[in-house]
């Protein structure tokens, strides 16, 4: 059975911020090209779709972005990315529901949900097993209403040609009404559009800016600041940044990398010194779940569980010990649907990952 490692996120207030040390390390991006007014996106676009987003995650693969308003606009109007025309027609792509595999491999949904994932998984393993040429890595942090991403893209080897490095912002958990599907379909990372350099609006160009020249020596990094002012209808809690690379090919832009950005830490040291490890299995369930927290010191921590509307199902506090702690989920109470959980230690930073929960 496999189990999902959860990403650590971190709350930071007041110190300074800078970029993480890339890792020497491919992961691709799925690009998921739907629309909320698609019907064949809700009989099996979604369904697809999430459970690539879990397999992605499990292993640390890679990541899947959801793109609308491609070549017809979603609704309600902000669930839109700007620029998603472009990203559509820069993959010779012909419709929805369509999910890029970087620019390796194109997969639309045909309604053979387990056919469609196992090429798509296929193609994914076959980009991530692709030499490693350069890497991202980022913070972010938000201030009031201001969203600020420190990046550093790094080159593990000689490279030609013209490489650009962007930040792409995304919104996770947006609740909005799907064709042929729930009137409350959770969508997941849903890209709001490509940050920018300078000012604090989205850039509808979304391959972001040229790095280097022509030529890059091995080990020369490129630190970028992004930042964005957050509008009104977003969730502060759900807005998640990618930074990506792309080469130019002619008129084409061709994928290279990505990584997702870390929630900043409060202090000198990292939260994770604390809690190491999360893992949530299985998931999906039919029966109960259990979350696996590895600690370097002993704490306190809560546990909340909540729907779709935000509605708390479960709570428990929990007094752990040192190295790895296992912890019952009783989802066999849960009805069936997708579920936040939350894990928040004594220092307040959170961890969160959905649990889907079938009949």
């Amino acid at each position: 059975m496999k189990r999902l490692l959860l990403p650590v996120l971190f709350l930071m207030t007041g110190v300074a911020v800078f970029a993480q040390t890339p890792q020497n390390k491919k992961r691709v991006v799925v690009f998921d090209f739907s629309d909320t007014w698609c019907s064949p996106c809700g009989q099996f676009g979604v369904a697809v779709a999430d459970t690539v987003d879990n397999k992605l995650q499990d292993g640390d693969k890679g990541y899947l972005i959801g793109i609308k308003g491609s070549f017809e606009p979603s609704s309600p109007a902000w669930i839109n990315a700007l620029g998603a025309g472009t990203l559509f027609d820069n993959f010779g792509l012909q419709g929805v529901p369509t999910l890029m595999v970087g620019n390796y491999e194109s997969q639309a949904t045909t309604g053979n949900n387990a056919g469609d994932i196992a090429d798509i998984m296929n193609a994914t393993a076959t980009f991530d097993a692709k030499p490693v040429v350069a890497s991202t890595a980022a913070n972010m942090t938000i201030n009031g209403n201001v969203l600020t991403v420190n990046a550093k893209a790094k080159f593990w080897e000689d490279a030609t040609g013209e490489y650009y490095m962007t930040a792409f912002l995304a919104e996770d958990n947006i609740v909005a009404a799907q064709a042929s599907n729930l009137a409350n379909t959770i969508h997941h990372h849903v890209l709001k559009g490509a940050m920018a350099t300078t000012g604090a609006a989205l850039n509808p160009v979304p391959w972001g800016e040229q790095i280097g020249s022509s030529s890059i020596t091995a080990n020369t990094e490129f630190p970028k600041t992004y930042t964005v002012n957050i509008d009104t209808v977003s969730n502060k809690e759900n807005l998640e940044v990618y930074i990506l690379l792309f080469k130019k090919n002619g008129s084409t832009y061709e994928y290279i990398n990505a990584e997702k950005a870390k929630k900043a830490v409060t202090g000198l040291n990292e939260a994770m010194a604390n809690i190491s490890q999360v893992k949530l299995y299985p998931n999906p369930t039919n029966n109960a779940s259990y979350l696996e927290l590895n600690l370097t010191r002993p704490m306190q921590v809560n546990i909340n569980v909540t729907d779709v509307l935000g509605r708390q199902v479960y709570k428990v506090t929990q007094s752990l010990y040192i190295g790895q702690n296992t912890i019952a989920i009783p989802s066999y109470n849960f009805e069936a649907g997708q579920y936040n959980v939350t894990i928040t230690d004594e220092n307040q930073s959170r961890f969160s990952r959905k649990l889907i929960v079938n009949e």
